[in-house]
């Protein structure tokens, strides 16, 4: 069978949540869309329903299940995942844990196809709970259907307009390249490094309807972090992008020196908000002060300033004086969320 486009499903030992997302794609109520290839890479798993999982989908001729044995860190394999399925037009990393509108594939492929100039789509999306119930939604329902692609970096820099939700993801493969994940950076961010480079050459588009069922539970890689690691991740991760691209535009030192001024702010405005939150509900700052004081921004030692204040305190006053900062703040960074 000839195939334009291959939906790949990094998995390790999440059988039970991968049959639901299995599913959830149209499989057992001939829904999956002809011309797309299933793969399926297990990532070393000592979870025995695997076994089911294979059986499962040896009935399908679209669909592979590939079990590698050497554990791999996230973002090296997925690199290992994408090599399966090279020679593709268009490839998705599902994520294993997740649900999917049946219609999510279908669409996103005549979306790519109408749109040349676009080297990566995702979807809004709903947000549930371990049990699937929906408990919410992604913060993102005004996204326009093409955004430029250096629009697409400057505002995901400069106002964490970060709207790709990577587990709705799909890709043009050439936009893509061999490797395109950078297995030394950490989970936090390490995708959106990826796209950020994307679209230095490739429009970013976005399909207005919520075709992915995003599921938040207590065994889920990027929720393993407290908030102030998980938000030093991403950090990290953008910072290691701007080096990136300085090196490839060196003529684009000043919006560089802006783009370092401007992560700094935002990293800091994000912990600044973390410490808030944990100052209200007990009166323990965690990790934020130690992270707050990696940062060089004026913005975060003005933050960490603060927080002390509140938790020598604890005075109700000066949390709330806190919060109406933060509500400031916000507008004046121009702030998505």
């Amino acid at each position: 069978m000839s195939f334009r486009a291959a939906v790949i499903i990094p998995t390790r030992n999440r059988s039970g949540y991968l049959f639901q997302t299995l599913g959830s794609l149209g499989l057992g109520l001939e829904r999956f869309p002809r011309g797309v290839s299933l793969i399926v890479c297990d990532n070393a798993s000592d979870d025995p329903g695997y076994h089911q999982v294979a059986g499962f989908l040896a009935q399908y001729p679209w669909a592979r299940y590939l079990r590698f044995e050497t554990l791999l860190p996230m973002l090296s394999n997925w690199n290992r995942c994408l090599a399966q399925a090279r020679g593709m037009e268009y490839v998705a990393l599902y994520h294993d844990d997740d649900l999917y509108d049946p219609d999510i594939i279908s669409k996103q492929v005549e979306f790519l196809d109408l749109n040349p100039n676009v080297g990566i789509v995702g979807t809004d999306s709903w947000i549930i709970d371990e049990h699937g119930k929906v408990t919410g939604q992604w913060p993102y329902g005004d996204v326009p259907a093409i955004t430029p692609g250096r629009q697409f970096i400057n505002d995901s820099i400069l106002k964490y307009r970060v709207f790709l939700n990577c587990p709705s993801v799909m890709c043009r493969a050439k936009a893509l390249g061999d490797q395109p994940f950078d297995p030394d950076l950490p989970p936090g961010g390490g995708d959106y490094a990826t796209w950020l480079k994307v679209a230095e050459d490739w429009d970013v588009g976005y399909i207005n309807e919520k075709l992915l069922y995003y599921r938040r539970h207590s065994n889920q890689g990027s929720l393993e972090n407290t908030p102030e690691s998980g938000i030093l991740q991403v950090h990290q991760s953008y910072l290691h992008y701007v080096a990136g691209y300085e090196a490839r535009y060196p003529e684009d030192a000043s919006r560089v020196l802006g783009w370092r001024r401007g992560l700094e702010d935002h990293t800091a405005f994000a912990l600044f908000r973390v410490g808030l939150n944990q100052l209200e509900s007990g009166g323990q700052l965690g990790g934020v002060p130690e992270a707050l004081s990696t940062l060089k921004s004026p913005r975060a030692r003005a933050y960490k300033v603060l927080l002390g204040a509140g938790k020598l305190l604890l005075d109700p006053k000066i949390i709330k004086y806190s919060r109406a900062v933060l509500r400031r703040l916000r507008g004046g960074l121009g702030m998505a969320r």
